[in-house]
């Protein structure tokens, strides 16, 4: 995505590439392997922050 793009410096090009990743694995885009739950709401519940059970 961005092999063609000149950046100004390292910087831009971190903020550019954390940006897109932020994007990509977008953490509250749900999974059907979790009932439906995004990413960051299964690691809550793997650590004890939510107390509601997974749906079976």
């Amino acid at each position: 995505m961005y092999q063609h793009k000149a950046f100004t410096g390292r910087l831009a090009a971190r903020i550019a590439v954390m940006e897109y990743i932020g994007v990509w694995y977008n953490p509250q885009r749900p999974h059907t392997a979790s009932g439906g739950l995004g990413p960051q709401a299964v690691q809550d519940r793997c650590q004890g922050k939510d107390s509601v059970a997974f749906a079976a």
